[in-house]
């Protein structure tokens, strides 16, 4: 797993004396902004984007705010029952006497109206836990284990997997409850919410790139770049790498000096290793994007934002590699008079994924029309006639399910192929999708499978 990442791992054993480990990780696993907490001795990681909030409880909060529902230890915040567990006790490991003693005080309080005033004579350090919110974990990854492995400049820290660690120790009073709770809240938590790379490129300007189509960062010299046929090249892990400038391909300030070091960002999905050359990573943010097209639009940039008031261009990736490098991207190839004939309708709320499919398919050649939530995407589908649909799941007004629903209730739209075009990638929901109706449920930001699939349906 290590060297799918990009990693390598060595090993120097002295007979007698022990072995040492060395595990070299690429640069990209030190952008993951993560919360630090310690429980037992032990210091874990919780990446930010999984968190909704966190909750500070203070002994004399213990009464009010916590109890038991279904013999499991719940939070009352603010009117829901979310369900709890000491991050040690989630993860099997042996708790101290004290929060054992805690949890007892807790339920003798709970089962016999005990109101008790003052500070209690439990509370110690490892008692002022902090407790996330799981109830709004939504389903992002098919993963099952609850632990990673993590290693930084401070030590060793465990991340947590919190979709593993709700699924393992299966916090939730009603499936149902916290299904619903959970597909109401994770637009905020994981589609509209996007983890962008922000970086600059030796001028003024500012850029970002989601992460998700990163597959790493890495640091280079340019003494080691060398030029073929008017093109740049470095050899990176053994293999010939073609640098891109962006300069070259977007209408954006050429550095003037870069010095004698740079950083690349090598995409994920490329049969070819490319790098596109940046000055420095500025930070990671995860944030709701309100992209703004208007006059800073153009080949290779989405729009732009303002990231802590400084307006940032959000670039097409895709885009760039198809300028700068086409044969390292896998290609889908359309009939002309399919595209030019084919209508698909983008229903989708989220700004900046009506953006950056409608890029996807346009580029291509198809028609698209994008509408921004399940009733009037019904209501253009009764209007229009359309070859293809691809549907968010999670919408205000009218969520995906809905309309799923809704089309394959008419015998009319029973041939109508509807794709699932969402974030969440969980097995069950998944199962439920393709039951009621979806011909396929598919990532977003996957532009190949995208096309393959959307080609498939119009054939």
């Amino acid at each position: 797993n290590i060297e799918q990442i990009g990693g390598s791992v060595r090993l120097d054993s002295v007979v007698g004396q022990g072995t040492t480990i060395k595990l070299t990780l690429p640069l990209t696993m030190a952008i993951v902004s993560c919360l630090i907490v310690q429980s037992e001795g032990q210091r874990f990681a919780i990446p930010q984007v999984n968190l909704e909030e966190l909750v500070m409880l203070k002994p004399e909060d213990y009464q009010e705010m916590l109890g038991y529902v279904q013999d499991r230890e719940v939070l009352k915040l603010r009117g829901d029952l979310l369900p709890l567990i000491s991050l040690a006790e989630g993860l099997g490991i042996e708790e101290s006497v004290g929060h054992k003693a805690y949890r007892a005080y807790l339920r003798k309080l709970n089962n016999r109206k005990v109101v008790r005033q003052g500070r209690s004579h439990l509370e110690t350090e490892e008692d002022q836990s902090i407790y996330y919110n799981t109830s709004v974990e939504g389903a992002e990854t098919k993963r099952k284990e609850a632990v990673r492995v993590l290693i930084i400049s401070v030590g060793i820290n465990m991340i947590i997997d919190t979709l593993g660690f709700v699924q393992k120790n299966q916090l939730s009073l009603t499936e149902g409850k916290i299904r619903n709770k959970s597909l109401e809240l994770v637009k905020k938590s994981v589609e509209e919410a996007q983890s962008l790379l922000i970086f600059d490129n030796g001028t003024d300007e500012q850029f970002a790139i989601t992460i998700p189509l990163i597959q790493r960062v890495d640091e280079i010299d340019l003494k080691r770049i060398q030029v073929v046929g008017g093109k740049d090249y470095l050899e990176y892990r053994g293999e010939q790498m073609r640098i891109l400038h962006l300069s070259d391909y977007l209408t954006v300030q050429k550095p003037a000096n870069r010095g004698e070091k740079a950083n690349i960002i090598i995409p994920k999905e490329t049969h070819m290793p490319v790098g596109i050359m940046i000055n420095q990573v500025v930070d990671t943010k995860t944030m709701l994007i309100d992209i703004a097209e208007g006059a800073i639009h153009g080949p290779g940039i989405l729009g732009s934002t303002l990231i802590d008031g400084k307006i940032t261009l959000i670039l097409d990736l895709y885009s760039i590699l198809e300028q700068g490098e086409p044969d390292a991207l896998h290609r889908v190839h359309f009939r002309e008079d399919q595209t030019k004939t084919s209508k698909i309708l983008v229903i989708e709320d989220t700004p900046l994924f009506q953006t950056i499919v409608r890029e996807y398919l346009t580029s291509v050649g198809f028609v698209v029309d994008v509408e921004e939530n399940g009733k009037v995407g019904l209501e253009a589908i009764e209007r229009g006639d359309y070859d293809v649909v691809l549907c968010d799941i999670e919408m205000p007004v009218m969520d995906g399910f809905d309309v799923i629903r809704a089309l394959r209730a008419d015998p009319k739209y029973n041939d109508l192929p509807v794709i699932a075009l969402t974030s969440l990638d969980d097995e069950k929901l998944i199962a439920e999708g393709k039951k009621a109706g979806f011909n396929e449920w598919m990532i977003k930001l996957d532009k190949e499978k995208m096309l393959q699939t959307v080609n498939r349906f119009i054939q």
